[in-house]
């Protein structure tokens, strides 16, 4: 997002933009890849711990695993909005890729002067130098062991981050802590990770009989193998250049199997290009259950699952190009592929059913009340006197017996209308979930329908569901909801109905749920053949 920004660096073409975005990414999927491999290889040793009861020092997987963190986090230091004030950088482009060389402003600072000057910075550099961390002390030979030793325990240094770190928090230094960002904080805690397993691996303790270190190497099988033994770490990263005696930027090593550049450049700039969509969808910002919100909301998932799925024809395109197997493809997209899942798509397919009803139930709602309000309006046409005053003497005032219209509210006293032949034979059709509340109304001779409860949320939604109309509503201070048809509902212009909610519990017994099903069959003709199940 910064390269895509412009917060890099201003000299940066846009096509190198995009194509250093989708390098960006690809790195954080290869980092999360790796968790994998290195579990793989963990059970393995933990097995072979437990069959031979042996030691297996840290092969070069491991350390490789340290060096190719490290090089990436020394690289990145510089460009975290906490550091990077102390840099410049400079892109050098050419027709495959762009590379940012980096400098600080001050050419007379370093790591050791850091230590006067910047602690934060000393401690994390400390952790990610060779010169400071002398890698070579892992290996298993006789040169690495004798000439030179670390200068630095990493669990050390480690500690000492952690203090500085909490003493920042205890003194209230927040633009302190805020420079050991969230990206920096995963990094840094995953190199922990493996120092810590390495030097478990370096400390362990001997117990014959010993097994042939050589015999242990040469039979590599697992994933981190296949990985390291194809040069997959070196095809997805950044090519490294370097001047050549004719002052001309060239490939820093040498690998198999290397992507032509015209295809690199189209394929980094295409998902480069695809995340950029995506990150400049509108953000939905209007209210949740309204349709303006849920089409915002659907524009930028649509945007999201195109790069997704630009993701994973990179990676397959990359495996397939090294002769990876078709496991290995299969496991590494299983990560990239959640969106597509069959789980995925049903949950937001009902999460777009549910908000849609939502919309459905408010929009009635409002109707009836625009309804509700011009009825009011219509009652009074004219105020005050009439100006044509009527001398005649008008008969004593008789109040007419009359008796309430259908129409009217309803109450559990009252006796019912006679309804008409085609509105005690109405059908409806209905969602799955509405259906069951409804047949727990009416449950015939089924047992299993007949002693079901029904939620209280559950009952209102149902109510309210197309087709029914009835809408809730709620007088203020008594447990008395009052549902009135819509006028979209089959039953408008019968009445109102009251229902009482019990407290403080939400939850309709199974014998209530039936007298609420002869009330509306008494009322408004429902019965167990109202409503069926929506194909």
């Amino acid at each position: 997002m910064q390269i895509l920004k412009g917060e890099m660096d201003a000299n940066l073409l846009q096509k190198h933009k995009n194509g250093s975005t989708a390098l960006e990414l690809m790195r954080a999927a290869a980092r999360f890849w790796s968790w994998e491999s290195i579990l793989e290889e963990t059970l393995k040793i933990e097995a072979l711990c437990e069959k031979i009861r042996n030691n297996t020092h840290p092969d070069r997987f491991s350390s490789a695993n340290i060096r190719w963190r490290e090089s990436y986090i020394e690289y990145l230091l510089p460009h975290r909005l906490g550091f990077s004030k102390d840099y410049k950088f400079e892109w050098f482009q050419d027709d495959e890729s762009a590379t940012c060389k980096q400098s600080r402003i001050d050419t007379g600072a370093n790591t050791v002067t850091n230590f006067f000057g910047d602690r934060l910075e000393f401690r994390l550099r400390t952790l990610i130098e060779g010169s400071w961390q002398n890698l070579e002390f892992l290996e298993l030979t006789e040169a690495s062991q004798d000439h030179r030793l670390r200068r630095f325990e990493p669990s050390a240094i480690f500690g000492i981050l952690d203090e500085h770190l909490w003493n920042c928090h205890r003194k209230g230094l927040k633009d302190e802590l805020s420079r050991m960002d969230d990206v920096l904080n995963e990094l840094y805690t995953d190199l922990a990770a493996i120092h810590q397993m390495t030097m478990m691996l370096r400390l362990h303790q001997l117990t014959p009989p010993r097994l042939g270190l050589k015999d242990i190497k040469n039979v590599p099988k697992g994933k981190a193998w296949r990985y390291l033994n194809k040069e997959y770490y070196q095809n997805t990263g950044s090519r490294r250049k370097k001047l050549d005696n004719n002052n001309r930027w060239v490939d820093a090593v040498k690998f198999a199997n290397r992507e032509e550049p015209a295809d690199k450049i189209a394929a980094d700039t295409r998902l480069g290009l695809l995340f950029e969509t995506f990150i400049k969808s509108p953000v939905p910002k209007e209210n949740r259950f309204t349709q303006t919100w849920l089409d915002q909301s659907e524009a930028e998932q649509a945007a999201l699952d195109k790069f997704w799925e630009g993701m994973r024809e990179r990676h397959r395109s990359t495996l397939t190009r090294l002769e990876f197997g078709p496991e290995d493809i299969e496991s590494d997209l299983k990560a990239l592929s959640v969106a597509s899942t069959p789980d995925h798509i049903l949950e937001v397919k009902q999460r777009r059913e549910e908000i849609l009803a939502t919309i459905a139930a408010r929009a009635a709602e409002q109707a009836a009340k625009k309804n509700r309000k011009a009825d009011k309006s219509a009652l009074q046409t004219q105020w005050g006197e009439d100006k044509q005053q009527s001398f005649e003497v008008l008969p004593p005032k008789t109040k007419p017996k009359t008796r309430g219209a259908p129409g009217g509210f309803v109450s559990e006293n009252d006796s019912p209308p006679e309804l008409e032949e085609s509105k005690s034979q109405i059908t409806v059709a209905v969602s799955k979930r509405t259906l069951s509340a409804f047949k727990s109304m009416f449950p015939g001779l089924n047992p299993e329908d007949r002693s079901r409860a029904v939620d209280w949320d559950v009952f209102v939604n149902a109510m309210a569901e197309k087709g029914v109309g009835f809408i809730a509503r709620h007088s203020a201070g008594g447990s008395a909801y009052t549902f009135e048809p819509g006028e979209t509902s089959a039953w408008f212009g019968m009445g109102a109905i009251s229902f009482h909610k019990r407290h403080p519990e939400h939850v309709i017994d199974a014998v209530t749920v039936v007298a609420h099903g002869k009330r509306m069959g008494k009322w408004f003709g429902w019965g167990g053949g109202t409503f069926v199940l929506r194909k």
